[in-house]
């Protein structure tokens, strides 16, 4: 495969794992009550990922919840590397994953901001992120 059409996929993957995020995050909205069954489900989806997705999924999150952080920037790697780093820290992924859950009613706003922000600015939302979540899988299994 190539390493356009892998970019590609990984992209296309990347924008179905928040796809994913967002139709949890939104189920909380529909719960009658607060049985917390909408955060144990985004907790298993993002347990079921990658810690280079959780990254991508984490980075998402905090670029749409800080618009002037991706509005200043004209490239997702410079604030992707600032935030996660390329080295892939499972210990780090509980932090992100519990940050994730304890945001749940305002992912599908974050995620909404992000996705804004990058056409403002002419980003593709997932392409960049895309290549290098898997830049840092395959950094990530060479290390194993």
């Amino acid at each position: 495969m190539s390493l356009e059409s892998q970019s590609g996929s990984a992209a296309a993957s990347l924008k179905m794992i928040i796809d994913s995020v967002e139709a949890i995050a939104k189920d909380t909205f529909n719960e009658t009550e607060t049985t917390g069954g909408s955060k144990a489900s985004l907790r298993h989806f993002l347990n079921q990922l990658s810690i280079s997705e959780v990254k991508a999924v984490h980075f998402i999150i905090q670029a749409g919840r800080t618009p002037s952080w991706l509005r200043g920037s004209s490239s997702i790697e410079s604030l992707y590397l600032d935030l996660n780093g390329i080295e892939s820290e499972e210990r780090n992924r509980q932090i992100y994953i519990d940050f994730l859950v304890s945001t749940i009613d305002r992912l599908p706003t974050y995620i909404a901001s992000y996705s804004e922000i990058c056409g403002e600015r002419y980003l593709d939302p997932f392409d960049e992120l895309g290549a290098l979540v898997q830049k840092d899988s395959a950094h990530s299994r060479s290390s194993d």
